[in-house]
């Protein structure tokens, strides 16, 4: 199948779980995403880490740029590209989870939210990462929407458009802000944010 016929069977399947959630079910899901307590500077620390975690292609300098504009952030690295288990996966409720939300279990770990944490502050992201262009909503994160107007673009790494809730603010990062998120990064050696860049080599020690 095609990336456009795999998003909508994705998006139709998706849904089909959100509705044997019933509402309530689905709403104490959202709650537990809105709940995660993540502010835009963490928040930019795990879009970070969620980039040095990818697979980047041999041969290429693992680059990160993010750039922030009112309520608009926009995130870019020339990793290989989302595959299909990787768009499941970031739309997937575990299954612990729905068994919890389906028990009405007041417990349920963190674990099932994973990447939807993003959405503590966001209120859509539009993703486009090789031959797939989808965005999900804040009130259906596990529910892909096919964007129109990407038939035939194929995205070289991944670019997304996140769009935050309210007026906020930038996140407020300096040189020392930006070298604490950079410690922990295995992957990435080129970083952009906003006016601050940074290059990570590698040392070695006897």
């Amino acid at each position: 199948t095609s990336a456009r016929e795999y998003l909508r069977n994705l998006h139709n399947s998706r849904q089909t779980i959100r509705d044997s959630l019933g509402a309530a079910g689905y709403r104490r899901y959202l709650h537990l995403i809105l709940d995660s307590g993540t502010d835009r500077n963490r928040f930019i620390q795990e879009l970070l880490q969620n980039a040095d975690d990818c697979v980047y292609p041999e041969g290429v300098v693992p680059t990160f740029i993010l750039k922030q504009s009112g309520n608009t952030i926009t995130t870019e690295y020339n990793e290989r590209g989302f595959s299909r288990a990787n768009i499941r996966a970031i739309t997937a409720i575990g299954e612990s989870t729905k068994d919890d939300l389906l028990k009405q279990n007041d417990t349920i770990g963190k674990k099932g939210v994973g990447f939807k944490t993003i959405f503590a502050i966001a209120s859509e992201v539009q993703i486009h990462s090789g031959d797939y262009h989808f965005r999900l909503k804040d009130h259906s994160p596990t529910i892909p929407d096919l964007l129109r107007g990407y038939e035939g673009k194929r995205e070289n790494g991944t670019k997304m458009v996140i769009t935050t809730k309210g007026e906020r603010g930038g996140a407020v990062l300096d040189r020392s802000s930006m070298l604490q998120m950079c410690l922990c990064l295995l992957r990435l050696r080129s970083i952009s944010i906003d006016s601050h860049e940074m290059t990570i080599t590698d040392t070695e020690t006897e």
